[in-house]
């Protein structure tokens, strides 16, 4: 009888997540610890993620679960599914693109990869604009800043319980001044409970470094030096860990219509004066998510997310202030025609203060060349 090679490609994760690991302990030695680091990776994959406010770690599913909670790509049936997402920011000058792929390995095994992109082109570089006692704006230059990641997950899952491994890799580009590289390993869970699904997550469950590399000409060094600027070195920044936990439930309104209810608690393990419950240890806030579906077919999402303590100062005193809570909406729709689903969700729509408003569009296909073949021979 043949060996059993089915588990050959967990042998080979195994090998590379402890490499990982372990390259990860190595670098974290003298390397500075940051509490914000890479949040180009917290605006969110999807459409229908962000029309809840990324509140997603316990009923998110398909292709879109690779971020939100790896371990819920176990929840999908066919043999592939795939998700794409566009969103711009400030009037087109940042494009964001998501794109996520699904493959059901076996019936307890799953495998997942996605890349990301955040870049703004066609940046002026104003640097030499001053020449000769005078502004030459022939010496203006363009550069792009683009932030990529790319994940790789692993998942597997039980009667009740479902886990995943995800690994990412980072690379983070300035224009020809700087470039970062970076890792990290993130951790996930999916379990249902009766009529409950609960999800948790931890993200940069090693601490994700970063490494980062200047290159900064003479002329760029004195610049920076005569404006007072603080001139940047190598190092290495660690991301401290995060954790995202949440439970949700559906209600039965009508024969045809469902509520999706989800609340999630997002902790940082770190004191944060902004958030809504701050310790010494751990700051938290919440995250709620809606989603009424009709029928399979139309989906209408709500969410409450970025809850945070603001303090508003008084018009008569600079010392005399108040404290509330503040939040954002965000709306979302989205349409099933036969297997496809097109999601659209307007995010920060209540911000008029400055045009941050962005607009999320994803389409998310399943594929099963199994069923395909047949229905075409």
């Amino acid at each position: 009888m043949a060996p059993d090679t089915r588990f050959s490609n967990v042998n080979v994760f195994g090998k590379i997540f402890f490499t990982l690991f372990f390259i990860t302990i190595f670098f974290s030695i003298n390397a500075q610890i940051v509490r914000y680091s890479n949040d180009f990776l917290q605006i969110g994959a999807t459409a229908r993620g962000v029309g809840m406010g990324n509140s997603m770690v316990a009923s998110s599913s398909g292709a879109g679960a690779l971020f939100y909670n790896p371990a819920s790509i176990t929840k999908i049936s066919n043999t592939f599914d795939f998700a794409i997402t566009h969103s711009e920011y400030f009037g087109n000058v940042a494009n964001y693109d998501f794109l996520l792929g699904v493959y059901r390995y076996d019936s307890t095994t799953y495998l997942g990869l996605g890349t990301v992109r955040l870049g703004i082109d066609n940046i002026p570089n104003t640097l030499s604009i001053y020449n000769n006692g005078s502004f030459d704006l022939d010496q203006i230059t363009y550069f792009s800043v683009e932030d990529y990641a790319m994940f790789m997950v692993f998942a597997r899952r039980t009667k009740r319980l479902s886990y995943a491994v995800r690994s990412k890799l980072i690379y983070r580009h300035l224009g020809k001044f700087a470039n970062g590289y970076g890792f990290g390993i993130d951790a996930s869970l999916s379990f249902n409970w009766h009529k409950f699904h609960l999800g948790l997550l931890v993200n940069d469950a090693l601490g994700t470094f970063t490494a980062w590399f200047y290159n900064l000409d003479d002329h760029t060094i004195a610049v920076f030096d005569s404006t007072g600027n603080q001139i940047p070195h190598n190092g290495v920044e660690i991301a401290i860990p995060s954790t995202i936990t949440g439970i949700s439930r559906d209600f039965r309104l009508s024969g045809k219509l469902t509520l999706r209810q989800e609340l999630d608690l997002f902790i940082q393990w770190a004191h944060r004066s902004s958030a809504v419950i701050s310790t010494r240890v751990f700051s938290l806030s919440p995250g709620l998510g809606s989603e009424f579906i009709f029928n399979n077919v139309l989906f209408v999402r709500l969410g409450l997310y970025n809850f945070q303590k603001i303090k508003y100062f008084s018009s008569n005193s600079s010392t005399t202030f108040s404290q509330r809570i503040n939040f954002f909406p965000s709306l979302g729709l989205g349409l099933r025609y036969h297997k496809v689903i097109i999601d659209y969700t307007f995010q920060n729509l209540l911000n008029k203060a400055v045009p941050l408003q962005s607009h999320f569009i994803t389409v998310r296909f399943p594929l099963n060349p199994g069923s395909w073949k047949k229905s075409h021979n």
